[in-house]
């Protein structure tokens, strides 16, 4: 087998196949798990939140400060201990909120580190809702399974926030709704500081 001597003086070689390629080692790791290791992943997420009135109540908003993109890849909406008749709610997606009272009257959310080692912190406007709580701005309608209590919806989202940008979310419960408690979260990855 031939070697090609390290250019940069450290006495190391690279073995090379009669096939004249490189022998290397490769890790395949996703965007996400790279991150993580390098701590730049986060949860995001409200506590739970309690809802006795029917109609829109504003649950989640975050918005990036970060120099680079905040990657929205996991949205969450936990339906837990709903009462009434069920029927199907609608999650309404928020594309850069222009106000509402979850910013007006900002409650913090949680924001937790994926990587339980890492001293980082994330730079971000977030925020929970609560009852009667408000977005205004462009919006998306998603229906959501016929609730019941204990339903957990996760679903990929993908949305990209570069810094300036925002997002909220929104639950619009069914009708027959008499109380629920629900808790919405993001998982986040902070793009390019681990590249």
């Amino acid at each position: 087998m031939s070697m090609i001597q390290d250019g940069k003086g450290t006495g190391a070689f690279a073995g090379v196949t009669p096939n004249n390629r490189l022998l290397t080692t490769g890790i395949d790791l996703s965007l996400t798990e790279a991150a993580t290791e390098t701590g730049d992943t986060y949860n995001i997420n409200t506590a739970t939140v309690p809802l006795t009135t029917t109609g829109e109540h504003a649950l989640l908003y975050l918005k990036n400060h970060e120099d680079t993109n905040l990657i929205i890849d996991t949205t969450i909406v936990n339906i837990k201990d709903f009462v009434g008749t069920a029927g199907q709610p609608i999650l309404k997606i928020y594309r850069n909120p222009t106000g509402g009272t979850i910013i007006s009257d900002a409650v913090e959310c949680e924001i937790s580190n994926r990587n339980y080692g890492s001293s980082k912190v994330l730079d971000v406007f977030c925020y929970q809702g609560g009852e009667s709580k408000t977005l205004t701005g462009p919006s998306i309608d998603i229906f959501l399974p016929t609730v019941a209590a204990g339903t957990f919806n996760s679903f990929s989202t993908l949305v990209v926030l570069p810094k300036g940008a925002s997002i909220g979310l929104a639950w619009i419960p069914p009708a027959g709704m008499t109380s629920v408690d629900i808790v919405a979260a993001f998982n986040v990855t902070l793009n390019g500081t681990q590249l």
